[in-house]
C-alpha cells in the first residue's frame, strides 16, 4: 500500500471523534492533526449565533484547514484528521445558512472558494464518520460540559447532523474515497475504538505503532 494514508474521522460536534483519532493515532502510530478550534478568536460569539461574527469565524476555519492540508501532503506515513475543509464548508456554512445567520450570498463566498482551492487538495483515502443520535449527541455534549458548547442546542444539533448525513451519501455515491461509517450510539468507547481499529487494519494492513 502506500507510504500516506490520510485518513478523515468526521461526524458531529459531541460524537466522540476526539477519542477515536487519539486512540487511532496512539494504535497504528498515525500523525494526528486536530480541529483548530481552540485558537479561533471568532467561535465563541460565532456560536452564540452573533452574524457579525459567524462569517469572520469560517473564514478562519477555512484558512487553517487550508494550511493544515497542505501540512498533511508533506507526510509520508499515515496521518488521521479530524475535522476538515469540505466540512467547514459542507456542514458549517451550511448550517449556518440553514440558521438564519449567513445570508445565500455569505455561503457562496465560502463554495466558491472551495471550488478554487479544492484541485489543490489531496482527497482523504478513508473517511470515518462517527454517527449517533441528537438527544445522545446533545446528553454528551451537556457531559463535557464545555463552556464552548454551553450555548449549543437541540435545533444546532439536528441541523447539523442532517448535513453531515446529506454530505456522506453524497460522498457514498458520487466518491471513490474509502467511507466507514460507526454508530455509536450504544457503543462504549472502547468498543467504538476497537470496531474502527479492526476495520483500518483490515482495510490498509496497518501494524500496531508502526509506520508503514
Amino acid at each position: 500500500m502506500k507510504k500516506q494514508s490520510y485518513i478523515l474521522i468526521t461526524g458531529c460536534t459531541g460524537v466522540g471523534k476526539s477519542t477515536v483519532a487519539t486512540y487511532l493515532a496512539s494504535e497504528f502510530g498515525m500523525e494526528y492533526f486536530d480541529d483548530p478550534y481552540v485558537n479561533n478568536p471568532f467561535l465563541s460569539n460565532a456560536l452564540n449565533r452573533e452574524k457579525s461574527t459567524a462569517f469572520q469565524s469560517q473564514l478562519y476555519f477555512f484558512t487553517e484547514f487550508i494550511k493544515l492540508h497542505f501540512d498533511i501532503s508533506k507526510y509520508n506515513h499515515p496521518v488521521i484528521q479530524e475535522r476538515s475543509i469540505y466540512e467547514s464548508v459542507h456542514i458549517f456554512c451550511e448550517m449556518y445558512y440553514h440558521l438564519g445567520i449567513f445570508t445565500k450570498e455569505e455561503l457562496s463566498v465560502f463554495k466558491d472558494l472551495l471550488s478554487v482551492v479544492s484541485n489543490m487538495l489531496k482527497e482523504p483515502d478513508i473517511i470515518i464518520y462517527l454517527r449517533s443520535t441528537p438527544a445522545t449527541i446533545y446528553h454528551r455534549l451537556r457531559q463535557r460540559n464545555r463552556d464552548l458548547e454551553k450555548d449549543i442546542n437541540e435545533k444546532y444539533t439536528e441541523t447539523q447532523l442532517a448535513l453531515y448525513e446529506k454530505w456522506i451519501k453524497f460522498i457514498n455515491q458520487e466518491s471513490h474515497i474509502n467511507l466507514i461509517e460507526i454508530d455509536n450510539t450504544h457503543l462504549s468507547i472502547s468498543q467504538c475504538n476497537e470496531l474502527i481499529g479492526l476495520t483500518l487494519q483490515k482495510l490498509l494492513r496497518l501494524p500496531k505503532n508502526k509506520y508503514l
